[in-house]
């Protein structure tokens, strides 16, 4: 798959889970990126980072009842 092809996909997905406004912002050839979504009786965020655990500190230190973080590393 090339790079726009990849971001095309992101984009539908999000849509697909009801997304209103989903933007992919980017795709990464190397490296590791995690992603993980929360919501509370305000609302609802998402928050990333290139470590599974510092994902998830940071969708909880928001005040957020997260999901656990999806993602990976690739060389």
């Amino acid at each position: 798959s090339s790079e726009s092809e990849a971001l095309a996909i992101a984009v539908r997905q999000c849509r697909s889970a009801g997304g209103p406004n989903c933007k992919a912002t980017g795709a990464w050839s190397s490296g590791c990126v995690y992603i993980t979504v929360g919501s509370n009786t305000r609302g609802a965020g998402w928050n990333s980072s290139a470590d599974y655990d510092e994902t998830l500190r940071k969708c909880r230190a928001s005040g957020y009842n997260c999901k656990p973080p999806i993602g990976g590393c690739i060389n």
